[in-house]
Parts: structure tokens; C-alpha cells; sequence
């Protein structure tokens, strides 16, 4: 078996004005993936640094209330108990009065009219 070394590295392209434009748009899209990309990672470490201010702050005013504690002067004041208060029972608002019914409901009426034309057409 003999090996042609020329079709080992040369390929023909049928349409080279298509496969660069193909080649082009698929760099444009990694790097705009790329930047996205950049876009996470700058906002990640934002985050982190936020994070890492907050916590200073945190504590700094920790510290400033630990010193306000201690410039305070100390009062012994006793303690009154809170007093207990019993629960008011609720209201009850009075049911409105339904008018007494004859023993014949609303729907008991629309069955009976219903009954009554089937009925007639059965007949």
C-alpha cells in the first residue's frame, strides 16, 4: 500500500467563501461566550470584596458598640415585671337570619321543573 503524502495534508474545499464565514461567526461566538465569561468572573470577585467589606464593618461597629457599652454609666434599675393582661374574647358577629323555607329548597324546585320537561318530551 502506498501512501500519498500529498492528499494526506492537502484537502479540497468546495466552497471557501462559506467554510471562512462558517469559521468566522464560530469565533465570534466563542468569544462571546469568552466575554460572558469575564463578565461572571469580574462579578464573583465583586461579590467577594463586598462580602469581605461587610464583614470589616461588621465588626468595626461591634467594636464602636462595645466601647459606647463602656462609656456608659451603669444603672441599676430593678426590673419591673411585665404585666399579664388576659385576652379579650372575640366579638361574635350575629349570623344573618335565612327565611324559614316551606321544606322546598331553590334546587329541589329547578329538579322538579326538570323532571317535568323530560317528561313532556318523553310523552
Amino acid at each position: 500500500m502506498e501512501c500519498d503524502t500529498e492528499s494526506l495534508f492537502f484537502r479540497k474545499i468546495d466552497d471557501p467563501v462559506e467554510c471562512r464565514r462558517a469559521g468566522l461567526e464560530s469565533m465570534r461566538d466563542s468569544i462571546a461566550a469568552l466575554r460572558r465569561f469575564e463578565d461572571v468572573k469580574r462579578i464573583r470577585i465583586e461579590k467577594v470584596r463586598t462580602a469581605a467589606r461587610l464583614k470589616d464593618q461588621l465588626h468595626e461597629l461591634g467594636v464602636l458598640m462595645h466601647r459606647l457599652h463602656d462609656l456608659l454609666p451603669c444603672i441599676d434599675q430593678p426590673r419591673q415585671p411585665m404585666p399579664i393582661t388576659k385576652p379579650t374574647p372575640a366579638k361574635a358577629f350575629p349570623l344573618p337570619e335565612r327565611p324559614k323555607e316551606d321544606g322546598c329548597t331553590e334546587l329541589e324546585r329547578q329538579l322538579r321543573e326538570i323532571d317535568q320537561k323530560l317528561r313532556e318530551l318523553g310523552s
